[in-house]
């Protein structure tokens, strides 16, 4: 229902067949409204592809996220115990 209001905002806002837009460029040559519109429509689309992860999967996401950060936290001892040994 979301990436309908989105498409539908989008279309709202920068399609108006009965009177010429003036559309100013930024430096690269790109219309600021052209790359707005763009982006809502990619929104859009990847709601709709969006979906709630299974207890399974949030298991296994949460299981690896905890095991990067440990195993940063560990490098980041160990550097800083490297440090103090050869700094003194």
């Amino acid at each position: 229902m979301l990436k309908y209001f989105i498409i539908w905002l989008a279309n709202q806002i920068f399609y108006k067949p009965s009177s010429p837009r003036i559309v100013m460029e930024n430096q690269t040559g790109f219309s600021q409204p052209s790359k707005l519109k763009s982006f809502l429509i990619q929104c859009g689309r990847v709601w709709s592809v969006l979906k709630k992860p299974t207890q399974e999967e949030y298991n296994a996401i949460a299981k690896v996220s905890a095991l990067g950060i440990l195993i940063i936290g560990a490098l980041g001892f160990i550097v800083a115990d490297i440090l103090k040994l050869v700094v003194g």
